[in-house]
């Protein structure tokens, strides 16, 4: 639908601590190549406020990409060809808000069988 709405030249834009999660894709969550690269162009359309699609569905609507989005992706390109990446950050960040979530709620389960007795 996403895509569709894109295509359509319509604004859309996801929150980004939304994570969809799809289970019979391989991959799900980690941090590909093709991952990275997107993530890369997000942060650039969000920084520049660009969200129509370089190409889609009505091709008078196509245009080059401009110069510094193409400039950052190749960047991003040569940093991935240099060898395998393993960028534990993202994950690690992720882990410890599970963690502090699970945490929080245990607190909140334990309050509530101590002031029931």
């Amino acid at each position: 639908m996403y895509t569709r709405f894109k295509n359509l030249g319509l604004a859309v834009e996801w929150d980004p601590s939304l994570k969809l999660y799809h289970p019979w894709h391989p991959y799900t969550l980690q941090y590909t190549r093709e991952h990275r690269i997107q993530k890369k162009l997000i942060e650039w359309r969000h920084a520049n406020l660009q969200w129509e699609a370089f190409m889609g569905i009505d091709p008078a609507k196509n245009y080059e990409a401009p110069g510094d989005a193409r400039d950052l992706l190749e960047h991003e390109l040569k940093m991935l060809d240099r060898g395998p990446l393993v960028d534990i950050l993202p994950i690690l960040n992720q882990l410890l808000s599970i963690f502090k979530k699970t945490i929080r709620e245990l607190i909140m389960v334990l309050g509530k069988r101590m002031t029931a007795k």
